[in-house]
């Protein structure tokens, strides 16, 4: 009787230890999870959206918003287009982001603006302001006087760039002064302004007419690393992204970057190195699908597609801009969401994957965003994100707060 009691304590503890054990496992593993959902919430935490700021609450059919030191005060204003109203303007920042709106065109004047942008067209050492209007199929430029009163100078007349969509400055003929490249919309096409240093524009060809259906956005950049701008190009009705290649003389070849048919209601793109390995990719957002995607450029430019959101995720995509928002070495994505009534970033690990993070963050925060830029709109250090709310007819601007550049 003795033994067996013996045997049955024995039993008895090593059942005890057993139950012990997988306590002391269960206890771990709950620890171990914790401490991840902890460290995941941390680096959700490190960059957030603290405040949102109105800069405008009535710039009717707010569509393009750009972000630039207009006056060269020090601080960054904004520029604004606003199809509604026919109209093109600018917020003059005080250095507390105080914004007073003042005119670039005059109002009712300049038939559905979509996009902004600045550069110094005249050589005068100020910056001029540039458009396109789509209904009026027009594209002009405003000089500044130096004090910022605009006068508005002719590219092309209205109706001579049916539906003009989009503009981008940039020096493609590489003769020390700023063209202008544009998308003509219902002509299909791609264009750029040669400029003769005086701000006077001549027409020249990229894609030919009726060559790039639904020409929507373009954007230049030295995509094959020849040392000369390339431009590159969205057409909305061929569901495509394309480059244009520059043979340094200002003539260009198409390249395929999408494949036609390939991105559903093609809106909007950004040019950046997403995987760190010296070669511009490009980021795109794809209205129809509600989808981003990104192109790995391969060094020869040969692009492999991968998406960032599954096709719906990211409801009637619009805009999308790219930057080193965490400022951890690498370029996150930045993107508005019109149907969707949607800002949001993705943060890059380094290797091109990316993880969602909120900007609007509640019901009814935005309705209708369009254009989106990122920049430091309050020059404490970090990246904040301007958008256009069309539905809302709003400027808004939501200060981010990244706590890993504050504790350094």
């Amino acid at each position: 009787m003795q033994k067996s009691a013996i045997v049955k304590f024995k039993y008895f503890v090593i059942t005890l230890v057993i139950l012990l054990f997988f306590q002391v496992v269960s206890a771990c593993s709950t620890f171990l999870t914790s401490a991840n959902e902890t460290n995941e919430e941390i680096q959700q935490s490190s960059v957030r959206a603290i405040a949102k700021h109105t800069v405008d609450k009535s710039l009717a059919g707010a569509f393009g918003v750009h972000g630039v030191d207009l006056d060269g005060d020090g601080d960054l204003d904004i520029l604004g287009a606003a199809r509604d109203e026919d109209w093109v303007v600018w917020y003059e920042n005080d250095g507390s982001q105080n914004f007073t709106k003042q005119s670039v065109s005059e109002r009712r004047a300049f038939d559905g603006p979509r996009t902004v942008q600045a550069a110094d067209f005249d050589g005068d050492g100020d910056l001029d302001v540039v458009s396109a209007a789509l209904e009026g199929g027009e594209v002009a430029w405003w000089s500044n006087d130096g004090s910022q009163s605009f006068e508005k100078q002719e590219i092309s007349g209205a109706g001579n760039t049916p539906a003009a969509r989009s503009v981008f400055p940039a020096d493609v003929d590489q003769d020390d002064d700023i063209d202008v490249i544009v998308s003509v919309r219902d002509a299909n096409e791609v264009v750029w302004f040669e400029n003769n240093g005086l701000g006077e524009f001549t027409r020249q060809t990229v894609s030919g007419t009726n060559t790039f259906e639904g020409a929507y956005w373009v954007h230049a950049i030295d995509l094959d690393q020849d040392k000369d701008l390339d431009v590159l190009g969205i057409a909305r009705y061929a569901d495509e992204i394309a480059w244009f290649e520059n043979d340094g003389a200002g003539k260009f070849t198409k390249r395929e970057i999408s494949g036609i048919g390939t991105f559903e209601g093609a809106r909007a793109f950004y040019p950046a190195d997403f995987d760190a390995d010296g070669y511009i990719d490009v980021v795109g957002v794809a209205g129809d699908a509600g989808q981003i995607s990104w192109w790995k450029n391969d060094g020869q430019q040969d692009f492999e597609r991968r998406d960032i959101t599954e096709p719906a995720a990211f409801e009637g995509a619009r805009s999308v801009t790219a930057a080193d928002i965490d400022s951890d070495g690498d370029i996150d994505v930045i993107g508005a969401a019109r149907e969707g009534s949607e800002v949001a970033w993705w943060s890059n690990n380094g290797n091109g994957e990316f993880t969602k993070r909120q900007i609007s963050s509640v019901a009814g925060d935005v309705d209708g965003p369009y254009g989106s830029y990122i920049a430091d709109i309050d020059s404490d250090g970090d990246l904040d994100v301007l958008a256009a709310d069309q539905f809302d007819n709003d400027i808004v601007w939501w200060e981010m707060q990244n706590s890993s550049i504050q504790l350094q």
